[in-house]
């Protein structure tokens, strides 16, 4: 803590979530934890309960919190103007940001990206090509930013195939 103190920033890494119960965030925290442990620093997780105010609350604080880096992995839809803001002001103090599951790249900030509209897009045409169909949507899009992606997938998959796209057959539900 000392030579944080002496550097000016911490050895600790902000993984910020929307969601700790969505599926992928308990293993994705781990698998950062034991990258970061590797090179000598902490994680601290940060649940943001889909709430952007908590969000702002982080930003305005992160400097403040000597923080050595921030990993934001929301897949809540983010209003990416001023959270762009927020993130570039961490930068500005030399604060290590980078985005996961979204893009952030036109901001300026570092992205990483699943290709979700992809890999949705070839599991889909694999069930229609084998006429395992219909084939059902069942996932949330409103408000997700993967759950977009994923949707978008779907409807390129039917396009392509030539199959109309059902309504009925789509459930835009959060699930656990």
């Amino acid at each position: 803590m000392a030579q944080g103190l002496r550097r000016g920033k911490s050895n600790t890494v902000a993984l910020v979530v929307a969601d700790i119960q969505q599926g992928v965030n308990p293993t994705l925290a781990k698998c950062i934890q034991t990258a970061l442990g590797e090179l000598g620093l902490d994680l601290m997780l940060y649940d943001l309960g889909h709430d952007l105010d908590r969000l702002d609350r982080l930003l305005a604080r992160a400097v403040g919190m000597r923080l050595n880096g921030l990993i934001m992995a929301a897949t809540d839809v983010l209003p990416k103007a001023s959270v762009a803001v927020g993130l570039a002001k961490l930068m500005e103090h030399g604060i290590t940001v980078v985005a996961c599951g979204q893009s952030f790249d036109r901001q300026g900030i570092p992205s990483v990206i699943h290709e979700e509209a992809a890999a949705v897009e070839r599991s889909v045409s694999y069930l229609i090509e084998r006429g395992l169909t219909p084939v059902a949507f069942a996932g949330r899009v409103t408000g997700s930013v993967l759950g977009r992606e994923r949707y978008k997938g779907y409807q390129l998959a039917l396009k392509r195939h030539g199959i109309a796209l059902d309504d009925s057959l789509v459930w835009d539900r959060a699930y656990r």
